[in-house]
Protein backbone atom coordinates (compact mmCIF):
# COMPACT_ATOMS: atom_id res chain seq x y z
CA UNK A 1 0.00 0.00 0.00
CA UNK A 2 1.47 3.68 -1.26
CA UNK A 3 1.46 6.52 1.39
CA UNK A 4 -1.01 8.43 -0.80
CA UNK A 5 -0.14 11.65 0.31
CA UNK A 6 3.73 11.34 -0.29
CA UNK A 7 2.82 9.82 -3.39
CA UNK A 8 1.24 13.00 -4.50
CA UNK A 9 3.50 15.42 -3.04
CA UNK A 10 6.16 13.55 -4.69
CA UNK A 11 4.40 13.57 -8.17
CA UNK A 12 3.64 17.62 -8.02
CA UNK A 13 7.62 17.79 -7.32
CA UNK A 14 8.30 15.74 -10.47
CA UNK A 15 5.66 17.36 -12.66
CA UNK A 16 7.67 20.88 -11.26
CA UNK A 17 10.92 19.60 -12.20
CA UNK A 18 9.32 18.80 -15.64
CA UNK A 19 10.13 14.48 -15.03
CA UNK A 20 6.66 14.30 -16.37
CA UNK A 21 6.95 10.57 -17.36
CA UNK A 22 7.53 9.84 -13.41
CA UNK A 23 5.27 12.27 -12.48
CA UNK A 24 2.27 10.34 -14.61
CA UNK A 25 3.36 7.08 -12.86
CA UNK A 26 2.89 8.08 -9.55
CA UNK A 27 -0.08 10.01 -9.85
CA UNK A 28 -1.65 6.51 -11.76
CA UNK A 29 -0.27 4.94 -8.93
CA UNK A 30 -2.46 7.22 -6.60
CA UNK A 31 -5.42 6.68 -8.67
CA UNK A 32 -5.10 2.92 -8.26
CA UNK A 33 -5.65 3.58 -4.58
CA UNK A 34 -7.95 6.01 -5.13
CA UNK A 35 -9.77 6.36 -7.78
CA UNK A 36 -11.64 9.39 -7.20
CA UNK A 37 -9.03 12.04 -5.84
CA UNK A 38 -10.01 14.90 -7.98
CA UNK A 39 -6.40 16.06 -7.44
CA UNK A 40 -4.36 13.54 -8.72
CA UNK A 41 -7.46 13.68 -11.92
CA UNK A 42 -6.47 16.95 -12.45
CA UNK A 43 -2.46 16.89 -12.25
CA UNK A 44 -2.62 14.18 -14.28
CA UNK A 45 -4.51 15.87 -16.70
CA UNK A 46 -2.03 19.06 -16.83
CA UNK A 47 0.61 16.50 -17.29
CA UNK A 48 -1.10 15.02 -20.33
CA UNK A 49 -1.37 18.18 -21.85
CA UNK A 50 2.38 18.91 -21.09
CA UNK A 51 3.14 15.61 -23.09
CA UNK A 52 1.28 16.95 -25.98
CA UNK A 53 -1.79 13.98 -25.24
CA UNK A 54 -4.61 16.68 -25.14
CA UNK A 55 -7.75 14.58 -25.76
CA UNK A 56 -6.32 12.83 -22.54
CA UNK A 57 -5.59 15.46 -20.71
CA UNK A 58 -9.45 16.36 -21.26
CA UNK A 59 -10.64 13.26 -20.30
CA UNK A 60 -8.54 13.58 -16.94
CA UNK A 61 -9.59 16.70 -16.22
CA UNK A 62 -13.01 16.47 -16.74
CA UNK A 63 -12.68 13.12 -14.33
CA UNK A 64 -11.27 15.59 -11.53
CA UNK A 65 -14.69 18.19 -12.15
CA UNK A 66 -16.82 14.95 -12.17
CA UNK A 67 -15.73 14.52 -8.31
CA UNK A 68 -14.86 18.09 -7.37
CA UNK A 69 -16.84 20.21 -9.39
CA UNK A 70 -16.36 23.72 -7.57
CA UNK A 71 -12.67 23.65 -8.52
CA UNK A 72 -12.02 26.57 -10.46
CA UNK A 73 -8.69 25.76 -11.25
CA UNK A 74 -10.02 22.30 -13.12
CA UNK A 75 -12.50 24.65 -15.27
CA UNK A 76 -9.76 26.90 -16.01
CA UNK A 77 -7.14 24.78 -16.91
CA UNK A 78 -9.94 22.83 -19.02
CA UNK A 79 -10.43 25.78 -21.05
CA UNK A 80 -7.03 26.43 -21.73
CA UNK A 81 -6.53 22.48 -22.84
CA UNK A 82 -9.57 23.04 -25.24
CA UNK A 83 -7.95 26.40 -25.90
CA UNK A 84 -4.84 24.52 -27.33
CA UNK A 85 -6.54 22.11 -29.89
CA UNK A 86 -8.76 24.84 -31.15
CA UNK A 87 -12.12 24.40 -29.54
CA UNK A 88 -11.94 28.10 -27.84
CA UNK A 89 -16.27 28.23 -27.69
CA UNK A 90 -15.91 25.15 -25.58
CA UNK A 91 -12.47 27.18 -23.38
CA UNK A 92 -14.71 30.38 -23.65
CA UNK A 93 -17.38 28.24 -21.46
CA UNK A 94 -15.15 26.28 -19.51
CA UNK A 95 -13.37 30.34 -18.42
CA UNK A 96 -16.69 31.57 -17.80
CA UNK A 97 -17.60 28.63 -15.70
CA UNK A 98 -14.62 29.77 -13.78
CA UNK A 99 -14.80 33.20 -12.94
CA UNK A 100 -18.02 32.29 -11.56
CA UNK A 101 -17.39 30.20 -9.36
CA UNK A 102 -14.48 32.68 -8.08
CA UNK A 103 -15.25 35.90 -8.73
CA UNK A 104 -11.74 37.64 -8.29
CA UNK A 105 -10.06 34.68 -10.33
CA UNK A 106 -7.29 37.21 -12.66
CA UNK A 107 -6.00 34.10 -14.56
CA UNK A 108 -9.28 33.04 -15.30
CA UNK A 109 -10.41 36.35 -16.38
CA UNK A 110 -6.85 36.95 -18.59
CA UNK A 111 -7.39 33.20 -20.23
CA UNK A 112 -10.76 34.35 -21.15
CA UNK A 113 -9.36 37.59 -22.68
CA UNK A 114 -7.11 35.89 -24.47
CA UNK A 115 -10.14 33.65 -26.05
CA UNK A 116 -12.21 36.17 -27.10
CA UNK A 117 -8.97 37.75 -29.11
CA UNK A 118 -8.37 34.42 -31.05
CA UNK A 119 -12.05 35.00 -31.96
CA UNK A 120 -11.61 38.61 -33.02
CA UNK A 121 -14.24 40.06 -30.48
CA UNK A 122 -12.20 42.63 -28.92
CA UNK A 123 -14.60 44.35 -27.00
CA UNK A 124 -15.33 41.47 -25.15
CA UNK A 125 -11.73 40.72 -24.70
CA UNK A 126 -11.09 44.04 -23.43
CA UNK A 127 -13.56 43.83 -20.78
CA UNK A 128 -12.38 40.56 -19.54
CA UNK A 129 -8.52 41.61 -19.66
CA UNK A 130 -9.99 44.80 -17.22
CA UNK A 131 -11.28 42.43 -15.00
CA UNK A 132 -8.35 40.67 -14.30
CA UNK A 133 -6.99 43.71 -13.48
CA UNK A 134 -9.49 44.65 -11.27
CA UNK A 135 -8.71 41.29 -9.48
CA UNK A 136 -5.52 43.40 -8.18
CA UNK A 137 -3.13 40.02 -9.87
CA UNK A 138 0.20 39.39 -8.40
CA UNK A 139 1.86 39.81 -11.76
CA UNK A 140 0.96 40.15 -15.41
CA UNK A 141 2.88 37.70 -17.72
CA UNK A 142 3.28 39.48 -21.20
CA UNK A 143 4.19 37.81 -24.39
CA UNK A 144 5.59 35.88 -26.60
CA UNK A 145 8.41 39.14 -26.86
CA UNK A 146 10.26 37.31 -29.39
CA UNK A 147 9.38 34.08 -31.12
CA UNK A 148 9.42 30.95 -29.50
CA UNK A 149 10.84 27.36 -29.59
CA UNK A 150 8.73 25.60 -26.43
CA UNK A 151 5.55 25.91 -28.15
CA UNK A 152 3.33 27.22 -30.95
CA UNK A 153 1.72 30.71 -29.87
CA UNK A 154 -1.44 32.16 -30.98
CA UNK A 155 -0.46 35.25 -31.57
CA UNK A 156 2.47 37.03 -33.02
CA UNK A 157 5.69 38.08 -31.43
CA UNK A 158 4.66 41.59 -29.02
CA UNK A 159 8.21 43.53 -28.90
CA UNK A 160 9.97 45.29 -26.97
CA UNK A 161 7.36 48.47 -27.96
CA UNK A 162 4.42 46.61 -26.12
CA UNK A 163 6.13 46.13 -23.25
CA UNK A 164 6.43 49.63 -22.42
CA UNK A 165 2.56 50.59 -23.26
CA UNK A 166 1.36 47.60 -20.80
CA UNK A 167 3.15 48.60 -17.97
CA UNK A 168 1.98 51.94 -18.35
CA UNK A 169 -1.43 50.40 -18.54
CA UNK A 170 -0.91 47.77 -15.18
CA UNK A 171 0.78 50.56 -13.09
CA UNK A 172 2.25 49.18 -9.49
CA UNK A 173 1.79 45.76 -10.72
CA UNK A 174 4.99 43.45 -11.98
CA UNK A 175 5.13 42.76 -15.64
CA UNK A 176 6.61 39.74 -16.69
CA UNK A 177 7.90 39.53 -20.13
CA UNK A 178 7.87 35.51 -21.78
CA UNK A 179 8.73 34.19 -25.03
CA UNK A 180 11.71 34.15 -26.63
CA UNK A 181 13.40 35.74 -23.90
CA UNK A 182 17.97 34.95 -23.76
CA UNK A 183 20.01 36.60 -21.45
CA UNK A 184 21.06 38.98 -24.14
CA UNK A 185 17.03 39.91 -24.83
CA UNK A 186 16.69 40.28 -21.41
CA UNK A 187 18.04 43.60 -21.07
CA UNK A 188 16.25 44.91 -23.71
CA UNK A 189 12.74 43.76 -21.94
CA UNK A 190 14.18 44.99 -18.78
CA UNK A 191 15.14 48.51 -20.06
CA UNK A 192 11.96 48.79 -21.99
CA UNK A 193 9.59 48.40 -18.42
CA UNK A 194 9.35 44.46 -17.86
CA UNK A 195 10.12 43.95 -13.99
CA UNK A 196 11.01 40.60 -14.52
CA UNK A 197 11.91 38.21 -17.24
CA UNK A 198 10.95 34.25 -17.80
CA UNK A 199 13.28 31.54 -19.08
CA UNK A 200 13.21 28.35 -20.11
CA UNK A 201 14.74 27.33 -23.06
CA UNK A 202 18.06 29.96 -23.11
CA UNK A 203 18.86 27.61 -20.41
CA UNK A 204 17.26 23.62 -20.63
CA UNK A 205 18.57 23.97 -24.66
CA UNK A 206 22.04 25.55 -24.06
CA UNK A 207 24.89 23.16 -24.58
CA UNK A 208 25.96 23.91 -20.70
CA UNK A 209 22.30 24.18 -19.12
CA UNK A 210 24.29 25.13 -15.45
CA UNK A 211 26.89 27.54 -17.23
CA UNK A 212 23.91 29.54 -18.60
CA UNK A 213 22.15 29.15 -15.27
CA UNK A 214 25.48 31.03 -13.68
CA UNK A 215 25.50 33.70 -16.57
CA UNK A 216 21.83 34.46 -16.05
CA UNK A 217 22.49 34.79 -11.93
CA UNK A 218 25.21 37.08 -12.27
CA UNK A 219 23.78 39.12 -14.92
CA UNK A 220 20.70 39.88 -12.72
CA UNK A 221 21.59 39.99 -9.75
CA UNK A 222 20.20 43.22 -8.06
Amino acid sequence: MIDLVDSFNNAFRLQQEGRLVEAETLYRAVLDVAPEHPGSHHLLGLVEHQLGRHEAALTSIKRAIEFNGSEPNYHNNLGTVYRTIGKVDEAIACYRHAVGLRPDFAAAFNNLGIAFLQKGEFAQAQRALERALEAKPNYVALGPIYPTRLKKMAFAPQGLDRIGEWKRKIGAIPLVAIGGITLERARGALSAGADSAAVVTDITLNADPEQRTRDWAQATRP
